[in-house]
This record gives C-alpha cells, structure tokens and sequence, in this order.
C-alpha cells in the first residue's frame, strides 16, 4: 500500500472520529460510508467459522451501516487509540462499545474489552486508497446475505 503525508491521513482521522461522534448522536450510521472507496472491503469474523464480508461502499453503506447497525442506533464508539503509519499508509483504531442504557449504578452498559482492531485505509482527502476495517462482533450478522463459513 502506497504511504500518504502524515497530515492528511490525521485529517482523516479527524473527519472519521467526528462523524462516528455524530453517528452515535444521531443514530444515522449510513453516512460512514462515505469513508470508503467503491472497491471497499469490510469485514469481520464471528468465531472460528464464520465471517461477515461487505463488499464496496454501496454494500457496507447497506449492511454495515444499515441492517447490521439495527438496533444499536444510539450506541457510542469513543476511540481509545488510534495509529498513524504514513509509511504504509495505513491507520489502526481501537475504540470502546458503549449502550444507551445504563446499570443499576447509573453507568452506561458496556461490551467488556476494546473493540478492533480496526485498520483502514480509507478513502483520504484525496480521495486515494482503499478501505479494508475488521471489527470484533458483539453478535452474529443478522441479514447480511454473504456469509462464508470457513472449514
């Protein structure tokens, strides 16, 4: 993969940060989208045998930040970490999964350990690269109609 100058993959980080923040609020996801190129891969795995494939921006707008986002509309993902190779022209996220409810205590409900790790190469200001994120599921994929079970 192609590097980048150092700033532009921090403004598009920024960027990403800042809408994430505003998915969370708003509980309109599909806008992430546009973070990816169309020639996109998103994926995740769900245990040893089974694995979420999306497949361009149209794809991971419906089915990432569609069908799969179901249900977690005003969840929030505050990032932990994020870090920066320019060389490489990659960016590696690690961030919180935090429900809109909280316990008895008055905290909110929060999946245990850190979600990632996430890489990407997204789509920069420029409009170069390619998109590639792995999550760590909380659930299986619900609608998704590619799924690949691996033997």
């Amino acid at each position: 993969m192609p590097g980048f100058p150092r700033e532009e993959l921090e403004e598009m980080v920024r960027r990403w940060v800042a809408a994430n923040a505003e998915a969370g609020r708003s509980g309109v996801w599909s806008p992430m989208a546009e973070f990816y190129t169309d020639d996109a891969l998103y994926t995740w795995n769900n245990g040893p045998r089974h694995e979420f494939v999306a497949r361009g921006r149209q794809q991971i707008r419906d089915w990432v930040f569609g069908t799969e986002m179901e249900g977690l509309e005003h969840w929030t993902y505050p990032y932990v970490r994020v870090l920066i190779d320019e060389r490489q022209g990659e960016v590696l996220g690690l961030w919180r999964q935090i429900a809109p409810v909280d316990d008895p205590d008055g905290q909110p409900y929060e999946i245990a350990g850190t979600g990632g790790p996430g890489s990407a190469t997204p789509a920069t200001t420029a409009g170069a690269g390619s998109a590639t994120s792995s999550t760590t599921p909380t659930r299986p994929p619900r609608s998704s109609p590619w799924r690949r079970t691996i033997s």
